[in-house]
């Protein structure tokens, strides 16, 4: 997309009966990362679909934005700051 930088992707490789760290919520992935880094958390989003996702961007300090679909549309606005219908309307809210 036009004007959206991402810096990276992270991706917990384990599956939830592992109980690990690094799974949303929690936030063990992200804290490994930033140990290394200079991102600003105050400057960065986490943009998902789900409820874990928006957990996991409260729970480090992020500003959350909810991609609504019809599955999690009872959740609209409950876990988020900012609702979008689709990564398009992104741009509204990060520019």
């Amino acid at each position: 997309m036009a004007g959206i930088k991402f810096d990276f992707i992270k991706i917990c490789p384990h599956k939830p009966e592992m109980e690990c760290s690094c799974r949303k919520p929690k936030v063990g992935l992200l804290e490994q990362e930033l140990k290394n880094s200079i991102i600003k958390l105050s400057a960065s989003y986490m943009v998902g679909d789900s409820i874990t996702d928006m957990e996991f961007g409260k729970n480090i300090g992020l500003t959350t934005i909810q991609i609504v679909r019809e599955k999690n549309s009872e959740t609209r606005g409950k876990y988020s700051d900012f609702q979008i219908n689709s990564i398009t309307e992104l741009l509204n809210i990060v520019l």
